[in-house]
């Protein structure tokens, strides 16, 4: 997605520190992927973390300006439409226009275990539950070292419910 090393590198940094789920992880995150597009202003990739970012600090028109941005500069990145439906879903609550973007971000990339994720989420808040926990199970076998897919099963058992299962 990009040809150079550096900014790849800064990408795959920013996705180690994002994946911590903290403030200041979201924040290193967040400077890494600005470095990134800083070295490679076409690298659509570093423009999907920063979406995740965004997101992660409540600025959904900060998150939808690179959700677009990364679109623009590569429409097959399958990150970047599980970005778009990530933030349909969660600020923008429409429910066809996210499901659309999730499934086509797995059917561009079907072996990114965030899209899964996310999917389950919303197929668990759309009451699909076999569908949900089947996501949820994809996910996590996808990335099972994840720490943003460890409690992921058990909190969409929560939206099934299967509360005893989720404990």
């Amino acid at each position: 997605h990009t040809e150079n090393p550096e900014a790849y590198h800064l990408y795959l940094k920013g996705r180690f520190f994002l994946n911590k789920l903290t403030l200041d992880g979201v924040r290193k995150a967040m400077q890494l992927f600005g470095q990134a597009i800083a070295i490679d202003p076409a690298y659509a990739l570093a423009y999907s973390g920063l979406v995740y970012c965004h997101l992660n600090l409540n600025d959904p028109v900060e998150a939808r300006k690179a959700a677009i941005r990364a679109l623009e500069l590569d429409s097959s990145l399958g990150e970047a439409h599980a970005s778009l439906g990530f933030l349909m879903f969660l600020h923008d609550w429409d429910w066809r226009k996210a499901e659309v973007e999730f499934q086509r971000a797995l059917e561009l990339n079907p072996n990114f275990a965030q899209a899964h994720q996310w999917y389950a989420l919303y197929l668990a808040k759309m009451g699909r539950h076999e569908e949900a926990i089947s996501e949820a199970r994809r996910g996590e076998g996808l990335g099972p070292l994840a720490l943003p897919m460890n409690p992921l099963h058990g909190h969409v058992l929560c939206f099934v419910p299967q509360f005893a299962c989720a404990l």
